[in-house]
C-alpha cells in the first residue's frame, strides 16, 4: 500500500514540476523572418531532381516519380535478400518457401509501382493538356 502511494506522489510531483516549468514560461510561436515566397521557390528549384520548372504539377510528378524510383530500388534489394535466403538456407523447405514468397510479393509490388508511375505520368499530362 505504501509503495503505491509513493508512486502516486512521485507521479503528481512530476506532473506539477512539468506544469510549473512549461506553464510559467508560456507558449511561444516561431516567426518566419525569411526572404519570402520567391526565395523559397528559388531554393526549391535548386534542389536537384525535384523541379526545374515553375509548374507545380511537374514538381509533384517529379517528387512522386522519385519516391517510386526508391520503392523500385527497395524491391530490388528485397529480391537480393530473398536470394540470400535461398542460398544460405541450403535447400531447406522453409527457407525456399520464404524466399519464394518474398520474390512473389516483391514482383507484385514492383508491378504496382510501375503502374502507379504510368498512372501519375498519364494523369499529370492529361491535366496539363486540359488546362
Amino acid at each position: 500500500m505504501q509503495k503505491h502511494s509513493l508512486r502516486t506522489f512521485l507521479s503528481v510531483a512530476r506532473i506539477t514540476l512539468m506544469v510549473f516549468v512549461f506553464g510559467v514560461s508560456g507558449a511561444t510561436a516561431s516567426v518566419f523572418r525569411g526572404d519570402g515566397l520567391e526565395a523559397g521557390k528559388n531554393f526549391a528549384r535548386s534542389i536537384p531532381g525535384i523541379s526545374k520548372t515553375d509548374d507545380p504539377r511537374m514538381a509533384a510528378q517529379n517528387v512522386l516519380i522519385a519516391i517510386m524510383d526508391y520503392l523500385a530500388l527497395a524491391g530490388v534489394i528485397a529480391i537480393i535478400v530473398a536470394g540470400f535466403y535461398l542460398i544460405l538456407g541450403m535447400g531447406s523447405d522453409t527457407s525456399r518457401d520464404k524466399a519464394k514468397t518474398i520474390i512473389i510479393y516483391v514482383i507484385v509490388g514492383l508491378l504496382i509501382v510501375l503502374f502507379a508511375r504510368v498512372i501519375v505520368t498519364f494523369v499529370t499530362q492529361y491535366i496539363a493538356s486540359q488546362v
